[in-house]
């Protein structure tokens, strides 16, 4: 945690909440690791779909993470 790294906005809003967006890891693969969630955009208004983001993991879960957007 804390550590800068790259998460993939692939999924665009999530379906828990539109408070989340979902994503992946630049070293996970969709359907079989766990979850980005991106709750925090940083200096974005909005992310786009299918775009790489630098961020920094805030907390750990079982099999998914929360991230929010540092650049």
């Amino acid at each position: 945690m804390g550590r800068p790294g790259d998460e993939h906005s692939d999924r665009g809003e999530s379906d828990e909440t539109p408070l989340l967006w979902e994503g992946r890891s630049e070293f996970h693969a969709p359907e079989i690791d766990g979850k980005v969630y991106i709750n925090d955009f940083g200096p974005h208004e909005t992310l786009v779909p299918g775009t790489f983001y630098r961020a920094e993991i805030t907390e750990a879960h079982d099999y998914d993470v929360v991230a929010r957007v540092i650049e």
